[in-house]
């Protein structure tokens, strides 16, 4: 009888630890694809503010151009 629990224990630890593993690889994919898409967003995030400076030097070369000297 003890000895029937004690399995049915150990089967219930051993799925409920498969069930966990499970979990964790989910978590994981999750964590790498959110990590992609923060690259990515990083990657933008620069070449937005490469393509701001570059029209505000513009706008100032233009300005400068427009009053008489």
């Amino acid at each position: 009888m003890l000895k029937r629990e004690i399995a049915s224990e150990v089967k219930d630890l051993k799925r409920d630890m498969d069930n966990v593993g499970q979990r964790l690889d989910s978590l994981e994919q999750t964590h790498e694809s959110c990590e992609e898409e923060l690259d990515a967003l990083r990657q933008e995030l620069l070449e937005l503010r490469d393509k701001i400076l570059a029209m505000q030097f513009q706008l100032e070369d233009l300005e400068n151009r427009s009053h008489p000297h």
